[in-house]
C-alpha cells in the first residue's frame, strides 16, 4: 500500500478497501500511480479521456482526431479542452480531479467503464517518445478489451486474490471475438513482451497475466482514496 511519509497516518489494506467499493467507483492504474497535484494558477495537462460501453466500444472521445488533448486548468479547475471553453466532459468533476492526481505519464481505467491517460503537464519535461508510443498503444489496443471484461467483474477485484483473478480476466480477454480487436490485443502483448518480459517464447496468456498482475494487485476505491489523501483537490 502506498503511504508516503508525508501522509499523517498509515492505514492497512483492509482499512482502505473496507467498503469493498460498494457505492463508490473503483479504478486501477494500467500505468503509473497517484501524484500530488501541484498546478500553477494557469496550467495545461495533456491527456486523453475515453468512455466505453460494456462491450468495449468507445462512446465518448474528447477528440477522435487527436492522440491526446490539451486540458486547460485555471486555479485547479478545468476550463477548456483543446482551447474550447466549457467543452463537454462526462463525469466532469471526477475526470478533472483524476487528471490532476495522475502521475505523468499514467493511465487509469475505471469501472464506469472509463479510461484516462495523462502524457504531459505544464512545467514538466516531455515524456520519452517510446513511453508515449507504448501508452497510446495500451489505450488503443488493450483498454477496450480490458474494460469490457472487468466491467462485469468489478465486485471481484479486491486485494488478496489477484493471481486467480488475473487468470480469469486474461482468459476472457483472449477469447476470439472476430474483428480487429483480437489482432490489436496480440499486437499490444508483443509490445509489452519486448518492453518488460524479454522472453519471445512466452505465451500470450503468460504475457497478459503478467501485465494484469501489476494492475489488479492494487485496485483503488474513490472515496477511500480521497479519505486517505491519495487524491486531493
Amino acid at each position: 500500500m502506498i503511504n508516503p511519509p508525508s501522509f499523517p497516518q498509515a492505514h492497512s489494506v483492509e482499512d482502505l478497501y473496507a467498503s469493498g467499493g460498494k457505492g463508490s467507483l473503483r479504478y486501477v492504474f494500467l500505468h503509473g500511480n497517484h501524484a500530488r497535484p501541484n498546478l500553477p494558477t494557469h496550467a495545461c495537462i495533456e491527456g486523453k479521456v475515453r468512455l466505453f460501453n460494456r462491450q468495449g466500444d468507445i462512446v465518448f472521445d474528447d477528440d477522435p482526431t487527436r492522440a491526446s488533448s490539451q486540458y486547460g486548468f485555471t486555479e485547479g479547475r478545468c476550463v477548456s479542452v483543446n482551447d474550447q471553453p466549457d467543452a463537454y466532459i462526462p463525469a466532469r468533476m471526477f475526470v478533472q480531479t483524476l487528471l490532476k492526481n495522475i502521475q505523468v505519464p499514467g493511465l487509469i481505467a475505471a469501472e464506469v467503464p472509463k479510461a484516462i491517460l495523462v502524457t504531459g503537464r505544464s512545467g514538466l519535461d516531455p515524456i520519452p517518445a517510446q513511453d508515449r508510443d507504448y501508452l497510446e498503444s495500451m489505450m488503443q489496443r488493450l483498454v477496450p478489451r480490458f474494460v469490457s471484461v472487468i466491467s462485469g467483474k468489478s465486485d471481484a477485484y479486491l486485494p488478496g486474490d489477484a493471481k486467480n483473478l488475473c487468470h480469469e480476466i486474461a482468459d476472457s480477454m483472449l477469447k476470439p471475438r472476430g474483428g480487429s480487436g483480437d489482432l490489436d490485443l496480440l499486437a499490444f502483448l508483443d509490445v509489452y513482451e519486448k518492453r518488460y518480459i524479454h522472453k519471445p517464447s512466452a505465451t500470450p496468456e503468460a504475457i497478459l497475466e503478467s501485465c494484469l498482475l501489476h494492475v489488479m494487485k492494487m485496485p483503488f476505491e474513490l472515496n477511500s482514496s480521497i479519505r486517505y489523501r491519495l487524491i486531493t483537490d
